[in-house]
């Protein structure tokens, strides 16, 4: 279930600034993996390279930046 509004961005750049230079250092992509029977509520960001695992619930505006979210 993902609500309205809910970003996915799996777009990045390098975070050293001399290697980013600009607009003319690299562009990067990671995956984003969304596990079974997820809720994601409304108005939330998803950043590059996170696993959210199966059976979780993101609450509405979160900003996930965690690489690994499992359900416990």
């Amino acid at each position: 279930l993902i609500g309205p509004n809910v970003c996915f961005f799996s777009g990045t750049h390098p975070l050293d600034p001399d290697l980013r230079n600009g607009t003319n250092g690299p562009e990067l992509g990671r995956p984003i993996t969304v596990g079974e029977d997820c809720w994601i509520a409304g108005n939330v960001i998803i950043l590059p390279g996170v696993t959210i695992g199966d059976g979780c619930t993101i609450g509405a505006g979160s900003v996930v930046t965690k690489v690994d979210i499992t359900l416990f």
